[in-house]
């Protein structure tokens, strides 16, 4: 994870400012970007079926008082457990969003902004290979680099041995757009059978999130994540 470096002689430091302040100032080698999600990352971040208020809050969010961060916590509580309930589905969710997908499209539209094409996915696919959780949790679904094993060939013995023809579909899928995305710069320089919708970079500025939905029916423009990604914003918006 990319971090400021406060020790040492100064000019030998590599990164000497916050990198969302190198990003927001455009002070970096523009290459294609491509980022993106698994719809179920929290899957690794789960460890028990129950959540306290002072965990809910983001420590980079600085607030005028004890109260607005107890305001803050309910908030977040009330979104992801509207029936006052605590559930499975709700933690996951929540750290999915807080940890995963608020930073990464966030980081995106900043990169966009700055004249670099930048592909952003949301990875849907619910197939056999998939690392198991850490803990017991109810949530069944991609969870985090899920993709990526069916990207890369990972040494785990039985990963792979209950493959299903839909799972190869989507290992060759994938490793044919990221393929195209290191020879081309784009994972989908023009449509096929295996890729058969296109990927256009994101807008900048644009408002919405633009991005392809990864599964076995592919998917532009629709945006599943929009009401939970516009919480945060308005959430870090209000500092």
């Amino acid at each position: 994870m990319t971090c400021l470096e406060t020790y040492g002689i100064k000019s030998e430091r590599f990164i000497d400012r916050k990198p969302a302040d190198i990003i927001r100032e455009g002070d970096y080698e523009k290459r294609p970007y491509l980022t993106g999600v698994t719809a179920f990352e929290g899957i690794e971040i789960y460890s028990k079926p129950s959540i306290e208020l002072d965990e809910l809050v983001p420590s980079n969010i600085n607030f005028s008082s004890e109260e607005s961060r107890r305001d803050a916590a309910k908030a977040i509580y009330d979104f992801y457990f509207p029936t006052g309930e605590v559930t499975d589905e709700g933690i996951v969710d929540f750290y999915t969003d807080r940890i995963f997908v608020y930073p990464s499209f966030t980081s995106a539209k900043a990169h966009a902004k700055n004249s670099l094409p930048v592909y952003v996915y949301l990875f849907t696919y619910n197939g056999t290979v998939n690392l198991p959780p850490k803990s017991q949790v109810s949530v069944k679904g991609p969870g985090h680099v899920a993709h990526s094993l069916y990207i890369q060939d990972y040494d785990y013995t039985d990963l792979y041995k209950n493959m299903t023809a839909d799972d190869y579909v989507m290992q060759n899928r994938l490793r044919e757009m990221w393929a195209n995305f290191v020879k081309f710069g784009e994972p989908i320089p023009s449509t096929t059978d295996l890729l058969p919708v296109s990927w256009p970079p994101l807008t900048p500025g644009a408002d919405e999130n633009q991005y392809l939905t990864i599964d076995l029916q592919m998917k532009y423009g629709e945006d599943p994540l929009k009401r939970r990604y516009q919480f945060w914003s308005r959430l870090y918006g209000s500092q």
